[in-house]
């Protein structure tokens, strides 16, 4: 594989800058598209545009052979995903030429909520309304690259993202002031280390335009009570509260239609702590990809 020019979105992020890594270390030329100017390695071209709003996007994203698309909000309510990953989705296809490859950084919470293998044949999650904005807009994503077959898109659903400054994540419990409230329990993770995230974007867009979906999660991975003894020394104080606790109270809130964290849904409970088994044989073998692990080095 040639040295390719990649436009990653959403470059100035967590996952972005390890792309950006990634791509530099493979011999990749790299756009990258940026909200605000940042603090980018000198090799890079910083693009400076705002996705969802941009008129001349299509001028601002030429030049490449394969489009990285990972922005899109991580956190916050429907208008902002509306804001920040759909209509910068959608006024990304609408800029960019027909038959320009896109991979799109994905994510598990596309999955139903229940226990056992999830893999890339496991049913997607039939009813949004009923889970957290974020596991909405990531559904309502992956509808719009559908619709938009002139541009072949491999979608990754990625794991919940760890390394150095970035430890919790949702699937361990609900933080409360002071207080961390455990729900996983024996719950296996579904992490995975920001650099292999990053890596197997890079060895997909080497791949493009091959037509995929590919979970990327990390081996040998842990159970979430394992996990918390490892990162609490920076910790707040950690309440251990099995998840089916929380379910009369998530049930009840639903049908009252009251206001409360978007992890305190019946449907996202059960997504986030029902205990699974997160294989990742397919991308392995679609990728050549290794990965690390999510521990320390990351």
């Amino acid at each position: 594989m040639g040295a390719l020019t990649l436009i990653v979105t959403g470059a100035g992020g967590f996952l972005g800058r390890a792309v950006i890594t990634a791509a530099l270390a493979r011999g990749h030329k790299v756009h990258a598209v940026v909200r605000r100017p940042g603090n980018l390695p000198e090799k890079v071209r910083e693009v400076t545009c705002d996705l969802a709003k941009d008129e001349g996007l299509g001028k601002k994203l030429a030049g490449g052979d394969v489009v990285l698309h990972l922005a899109a909000s991580i956190t916050g309510d429907d208008a902002l995903h509306e804001r920040d990953t759909l209509a910068a989705t959608r006024a990304l296809y609408a800029a960019l030429p027909a038959g320009m490859p896109v991979i799109l950084a994905g994510s598990m919470a596309v999955y139903q909520g229940r226990a056992g293998i999830i893999d890339e044949t496991s049913p997607l999650e039939p009813a949004p309304e009923q889970r957290d904005a974020y596991a909405r807009a990531k559904l309502a994503q992956e509808q719009i690259v559908r619709a938009h077959p002139q541009n072949p898109t491999t979608i990754l659903r990625i794991g919940a993202l760890t390394g150095a400054g970035r430890e919790w994540n949702a699937h361990l419990g609900l933080e409360l002031g002071p207080f961390f409230l455990s729900l996983g329990g024996a719950g296996t993770l579904p992490l995975v280390g920001v650099a292999d995230a990053a890596e197997a974007l890079v060895l997909a867009a080497e791949a493009a335009p091959s037509l995929d979906i590919l979970n990327i999660i990390g081996d040998n991975l842990p159970i979430s009570r394992e996990y918390l003894t490892q990162i609490r020394q920076s910790s707040p104080v950690i309440i251990p509260c099995p998840w089916h606790a929380l379910l009369p109270f998530a049930t009840l809130s639903q049908a009252l239609r009251l206001p409360v964290p978007g992890l305190l849904r019946p449907a996202t409970l059960r997504y986030r702590f029902a205990r699974r088994t997160y294989p990742n044989v397919r991308a392995k073998a679609a990728l050549g990809w290794v990965p690390r692990g999510w521990e320390g080095h990351q």
